[in-house]
Parts: C-alpha cells; structure tokens; sequence
C-alpha cells in the first residue's frame, strides 16, 4: 500500500470518543506526520464542530496557519477508501459544513415561516368563507320576516316533484347517539331562477353549516356539487339512494376497515305522515299479513307541501329543533 499519508501532518482537538487517541496511530500507521501542536508544516488540523465553533486556541492558530480544518470524517473516509489516500477536502472543511448547517436551518425557519403564513391565509380564507356563509345565512335564512328570507324556495324537479332535501346519519362513538348531514338546494323566487345549496351538520353539542354552491349559481353547477356531497358522505350516488343495498365498507389508505362512526353516512329517507302510520301500524301488529311494505318512494320528501320547509327561511327554524333528534332511533 505504500505510504499514502505521507505528505499529511496533522494534529488534532476535540473529543472523539474511543477513536480520539487512534487518530495519532492510524496517521503514522499510513506514512503520516501527527504532533499535538500546531506548527507552519502542519497541513491538516481534525476538529469536531463543537472546537470549531468555540474557536479554541488549536482552531486559532489553524486559521493562524492556514491550516486546513476538517472533520473526523475526512479522515476516515480516506483510510476507509481502497487507496487509503487523502479525500479532497472541500467536503470536509469544518467551515463550509457549518455554514451549510446553518443555511439549511435558516432555510427550514424560512419554510416554517412560509408554511405558518399559508396557514393563517387559509385561516383567513375559511373566515371569509365563514363571512360569506353567514351572509348567505342572514339574507336566505333569517328571521321570516325579512323579505330576503322569502328570496328562496326549496327546489323539487319538476318532473318527479322530489325536493331536493336528503339527511344522512352515522352514529358517534358515544353509545345510542349520532351524527348528520341535512344537505338542500334552494331556487330564487325571481326569474331568471338561481341557485344555492348548502349543508348543516350536528350532533349533540355542536352544529355547524356549510355553502356548498353559493348564492347566484347555476342549477347544473349546484346539482353537481349537491349530488358529489351526497356521494362523498355516503359512498353512494344520489340516484341510487332508494335501492336499499349499502356500498363496500369504507376503508383507510392501507385497505383496513374503519370503525362505524369513521364509516359511510346512511340516507336516511323523511317519511310521509301516511308512510309514518304504516309503519307504526305494522310494528304495532306484527305478524299480520295484511301489514303494507311503505313505497321507498313515498318515504322521500317527495313535494315540498306546508309540512316541510318551502323557503330558507323556514330552515333555520327546523334546525333550531334538528339537535334535539339527534339520539338514535334505532339505527
């Protein structure tokens, strides 16, 4: 192997552990020089980071020197290579490995920073949209009489007169109570017709809403995003809400099954006062065979009559009393 270090005279300072007083050794055991002082033929003094930037009198009389001031890793990457020959320095001087410890660092503040700033827009942004909620509110569903809350009805198709009104239910990981979705799209009274949609949800001790298509849009636009709500909640398209068959059981990223109250929203379809007497009466009479199976159909709110809320401003009143419905019944 000849003797690779033989141009090196090094020195060392700092604590490096057992390896600390091998470093004399492996230097001269490769041809090297090794003297604890710092002299003008010194070429290379080993330092850790700590020495460095401390700036302890070996450090000094380095720089004193222009001796070259480098890590332990030069020199072990150099004995470990299959030539045992010095590495180039560059990437060892202690100097520019500091320097690019502390870019980074200030480049990871800068990103925090940065990251901290597009959170408190987004905060912001959901304020504004929070604002802009409230208005939609307060114009569409305030106090009755106001004449802004006259401004919209429910909206039914005008082929199957179904209002487009559907809440989806899940229960909560507390026993014998759940969570819901009442999702609506509304028509502006006036002509040219426009459109709104929104959501509330509430469980026992919390309520809040969302605008799911604000004021002004589209019935395409509305329908679209209503009906995606819908799907997104239930795992099911809003066409196929009647036909009784539950979607796969939602799972997580890793294909597990989640738990219940992490799972699909049940459509849960708002009886009519007949579909409502059926039932009573078959459950009251079981075993009668004469019992009618209520028309799934006919459970939906199918027209929007004086039984259900025919303008936005009936809406805030049916939620005033939507928490108190909120415990299970039976699902």
């Amino acid at each position: 192997m000849g003797k690779p270090f033989s141009q090196i005279t090094a020195s060392s300072v700092g604590s490096f552990g057992d390896n600390g007083d091998k470093i004399p050794q492996w230097i001269r055991a490769n041809g090297g020089f090794y003297s604890r002082d710092i002299s003008e033929g010194t070429t290379h003094l080993i330092a850790t980071k700590e020495a460095f930037k401390r700036n302890v009198e070996a450090v000094q009389q380095a720089k004193q020197h222009k001796v070259k001031i480098v890590s332990y890793e030069w020199l072990e990457d150099s004995l470990l290579s299959k030539s045992r020959r010095p590495k180039r320095e560059g990437p060892y001087l202690l100097e520019k490995i500091l320097k690019m410890t502390e870019k980074k660092k200030r480049a990871g503040k800068v990103a925090k920073a940065k990251k901290a700033k597009r959170a408190a827009m987004k905060r912001q942004g959901a304020m504004a949209n929070a604002d802009d909620l409230e208005s939609f509110v307060e114009e569409c569903l305030g106090v009755k009489a106001r004449t802004e809350a006259r401004n919209y009805h429910l909206y039914a198709d005008q082929q199957t007169g179904l209002a487009f009104s559907a809440t989806v239910v899940r229960p909560t990981i507390k026993a014998k109570s759940r969570e819901k979705f009442q999702m609506q799209i509304f028509e502006s009274n006036t002509e040219p017709h426009v459109y709104a949609a929104y959501a509330r949800y509430s469980r026992v001790g919390k309520s809040s809403a969302e605008l799911l298509a604000p004021p002004g849009s589209s019935l395409d636009f509305t329908l679209t995003v209503f009906t995606k709500f819908f799907t997104l909640k239930t795992g099911k398209t809003w066409d196929k809400r009647f036909d009784g068959k539950y979607p796969p059981r939602k799972t997580d990223e890793e294909g597990n099954i989640l738990p219940a109250h992490e799972g699909w929203y049940e459509y849960e379809p708002r009886m009519g006062l007949l579909a409502s007497f059926l039932r009573q009466t078959c459950v009251g009479g079981q075993g009668n065979a004469s019992c009618l199976e209520p028309d799934m159909e006919q459970q939906d709110e199918t027209r929007p009559d004086d039984s259900q809320a025919s303008g936005l401003g009936d809406v805030l009143d049916d939620d005033a009393d939507a928490d108190d419905d909120i415990v299970d019944r039976g699902h």
